[in-house]
């Protein structure tokens, strides 16, 4: 199992695509708010890979646990339908391929609503899924101590 973690971007972009960086179906993409699009979900779903997300602030103010499946308090499964205008990141055959509507999971655990493509409350419960993805930023911290430790704290490259 591979564990994969995306720092903030203003966008996802084409380098974090998951097909480019995660190839087995066990592996998990732990990423903040600013991943969870349609597009990027569609990516790990067709790839048989899971998601653990916090949710985007403009869908956060937006989700209503009345709505779907309810999987418990405040934890549901939802439907999101594609979106009519195609984002830069993604290209024309890309926007082909996206599903017309994609099942998530949505809950809300510690004060924050966290998007997941694990669907199965049993498999995966809120608690352990919200720990799960708290992991991230363990492991962005210990990766920061170690590109201190080496003096590589600041890097120049020309590609991301």
């Amino acid at each position: 199992m591979s564990l994969v973690l995306l720092e903030k971007r203003p966008r996802p972009s084409a380098g974090v695509v998951p097909g480019t960086i995660l190839d087995k179906t066990d592996d998990i993409l732990l990423g903040d708010a600013c991943y969870p699009t349609y597009f990027l979900l569609c990516k790990l779903v067709q790839r048989g890979i899971d998601g653990v997300f916090e949710q985007y602030g403009a869908r956060k103010r937006s989700t209503d646990f009345k709505t779907g499946k309810k999987l418990g308090a405040r934890d549901h499964l939802v439907l999101l339908k594609k979106s009519k205008t195609r984002p830069d990141w993604i290209t024309p055959e890309e926007d082909a391929q996206a599903s017309a509507t994609l099942k998530v999971r949505e809950f809300a655990a510690a004060g924050k609503i966290t998007v997941t493509t694990f669907l199965d409350a049993k498999v995966a419960p809120k608690k352990k899924s919200r720990v799960l993805y708290l992991r991230r930023w363990n492991v962005e911290l210990d990766l920061r101590n170690i590109k201190t430790t080496l003096g590589m704290a600041r890097l120049r490259c020309k590609t991301p």
